[in-house]
């Protein structure tokens, strides 16, 4: 799979995270430490699609700081999703003769029963 494209998209989304107190900010599963951000403000995340890397901007004690980190969890499956043979689909009992009026049906079959059609 070319992830190109994929790369192209994402550089064009901004993300807003918060810094927790532990100077950390998450995206999706991962978890990033931001060495000389302040706590509880917010950072930027963008993609950087030449480098393949997240740019954090954030607030430091004195003015801001740009960051680039290494993309931690980005499987093609999570992209893609399962096969669809591995897909998990819920179980359907559809009601036998796969209508939705049951009612309706028996009365029109015993009509016809006593009513026998006739060319």
């Amino acid at each position: 799979m070319d992830l190109e494209k994929v790369y192209d998209y994402l550089s064009q989304i901004t993300c807003y995270r918060k810094v927790s107190q532990g100077k950390t900010a998450s995206l999706g599963k991962s978890v990033y430490y931001l060495r000389e951000a302040l706590p509880k403000t917010e950072a930027t995340i963008t993609i950087d699609r030449k480098q393949k890397k997240l740019c954090f901007e954030y607030e430091k004690e004195r003015g801001t700081q740009k960051h680039q980190l290494p993309i931690r969890a980005f499987p093609k499956q999570a992209l893609m999703g399962e096969p669809f043979q591995n897909a998990r689909l819920p179980g359907i009992q559809l009601p036998i003769p796969f209508v939705e009026n049951l009612q309706e049906m028996y009365y029109r079959a015993r009509f016809l029963e006593t009513n026998p059609v006739t060319t």
